[in-house]
């Protein structure tokens, strides 16, 4: 009864560095067996880091743009493979004969970036592929043809309306107030509450539109002064690897009833054991019964990525539905920040972005901008408006000429005849006066 048991630590190995491992000649892992295991393991962990490392968007638009072209070549009877082709004028002719005959499926021309992005595209995937060294399809002296044409068909896709893609549109002040203040956007049910913080946290915090998929619930934390810090830990202009820095934060100040204030209701109405992913379904069927407001499920990456549309059709907000998406919101809160002047070196320092160029991509002249800046014109062009300038000119030059035509009385020069005159102010004094005399 009294005998103490002693610990048994025999299965927990203590730790040893891999080289000491190897080095030992007593230990069984050193032999070929073993040491195969670990290289595999090696591999199965680098594997890991490579697939990692690659950008998910980068990553669709070379496996599209690739497969389309590998079509055209099987259709055109091209049969020598990519691996073997090793002439750059054949392989420069290929390029061009699919760049200048490409058309969507539904026989329309693509968009001048959709065919920029395709070369783009190709040109990844010959750097992993061709035999050719140092291949690089924006060289224009290694592909010259390829440069002209592409250059070419550029120009003519834009001087046929081909040039600009419709992208999102940003939404204005009065119909954010329009959306939060609707029946359907209320924080008083799950499925509103939901939608609530999902068109908030796309303007606060300039969202783009893949990143909701990513959001995760560990990305906000509550701070000491009843707020909430966002952590922004990799986006589309900081994949943070090698050249990345720290975790961008954002702090949301504490409110009453604003932003910071729906985002922690919907915080404290996730289940414990809900998903890590940011926004779980919501429990519509038996919320009411059962005080559940969320399923631990997440919201499917399609379904998610049609939120902003559904917001607008439930508003019925004035702005095409087909222009709404996700991405709107960060050019939202673009847009209303640089309307009201904030400097860019802010902006940028809440979009993310690292030059400002990326910033005044989403610049675009409001209504009573443009209104201004047509009056100007409209002000010149005018028959009235340019007579009435005329006149406030001459006007102007008249006050002038009287101005200059005020001189002191110690400047003026008496003419030959009015000497023959009677002095002006006779047996007259006069204490502390100046005299302006008009000539």
């Amino acid at each position: 009864m009294g005998k103490k048991h002693e610990k048994n630590t025999s299965h927990f190995p203590s730790f040893q560095t891999a080289t000491n491992l190897l080095s030992s000649s007593n230990n069984p892992i050193n032999n070929s067996n073993n040491i195969d295991n670990i290289q595999d393991a090696a591999q199965i962990k680098a594997s890991y880091y490579r697939k990692k490392a690659k950008v998910k968007n980068t990553e669709k638009s070379t496996k599209s743009w690739s497969t389309k072209f590998e079509e055209f070549r099987a259709c055109a009877g091209y049969s020598v493979p990519l691996t073997d082709l090793k002439n750059i004028s054949q392989l420069q002719k290929q390029i061009v004969e699919f760049i200048s005959t490409m058309k969507m499926k539904n026989g329309n021309e693509y968009k001048a970036t959709s065919v920029k992005q395709s070369v783009d595209a190709l040109n990844r995937y010959l750097l992993h592929l061709s035999p050719i060294p140092q291949i690089n399809l924006h060289d224009k002296y290694m592909f010259p043809d390829l440069h002209d044409v592409l250059h070419r068909k550029l120009r003519d896709l834009q001087e046929h309306g081909f040039g600009e893609t419709l992208g999102s549109v940003a939404i204005n002040s009065q119909q954010i107030q329009q959306i939060l203040q609707h029946p359907k956007i209320t924080t008083d049910n799950p499925e509103g509450l939901l939608y609530r913080v999902f068109f908030c946290l796309s303007i606060i915090l300039a969202m783009r539109g893949g990143e909701h998929n990513q959001l995760k619930i560990n990305q906000f934390k509550s701070d000491e002064n009843g707020g909430l810090k966002f952590f922004r830990y990799i986006s589309k202009n900081n994949q943070r690897g090698i050249q990345g820095g720290q975790a961008h934060i954002i702090s949301i100040p504490a409110d009453n009833n604003g932003p910071c204030s729906d985002i922690q209701l919907y915080l404290s109405k996730r289940p414990p054991s809900g998903d890590e992913n940011f926004y779980l379904q919501p429990n519509n069927t038996s919320w009411l019964e059962t005080n559940i407001w969320y399923k631990t499920d997440h919201v499917g990456k399609n379904k998610l990525g049609n939120f902003m549309k559904k917001i607008g059709c439930e508003t019925q907000i004035d702005i095409p539905i087909e222009l709404l998406f996700n991405h709107s919101g960060r050019k939202t809160a673009t847009q209303i920040l640089q309307d009201q002047e904030v400097p860019e070196q802010a902006i940028m320092q809440l979009t993310g972005h690292k030059n400002v160029q990326g910033v005044r991509a989403y610049k675009k002249v409001n209504e009573n901008q443009q209104l201004n800046t047509l009056n100007t014109l409209i002000n010149i062009t005018d028959n009235k408006s340019s007579t009435f300038i005329q006149e406030n000119s001459q006007n102007n030059l008249i006050n002038n000429d009287n101005s200059n035509s005020q001189l002191p009385l110690q400047e003026i020069s008496l003419s030959l005849n009015s000497l023959n005159e009677s002095p002006i102010f006779h047996n007259c004094t006069f204490s502390n006066v100046t005299f302006n005399i008009q000539k």
